[in-house]
């Protein structure tokens, strides 16, 4: 999973107002690097995160965002 390619899709849309290119950019992303496929994942990618950030919750926040 793209993750900070996909963080920074959400940044454009949220900080930047620059939704279509972010949901553009979004759209390139191969359907293997779909979001959804974090809610059978044991989430390494939280626990390995040195801030903490609850990255699988993030991931499907913005892939709600960025694709609706």
């Amino acid at each position: 999973m793209p993750v900070d390619d996909i963080f920074r899709y959400a940044m454009y849309f949220e900080n930047y107002g620059r939704r279509h290119d972010a949901r553009n950019a979004t759209r390139r992303l191969s359907a293997d690097h779909n979001a959804l496929r974090c809610l059978s994942c044991a989430a390494p990618c939280a626990a390995a995160c040195p801030f903490d950030i609850p990255i699988r919750d993030k991931l499907l926040h913005f892939h709600t965002m960025l694709t609706t």
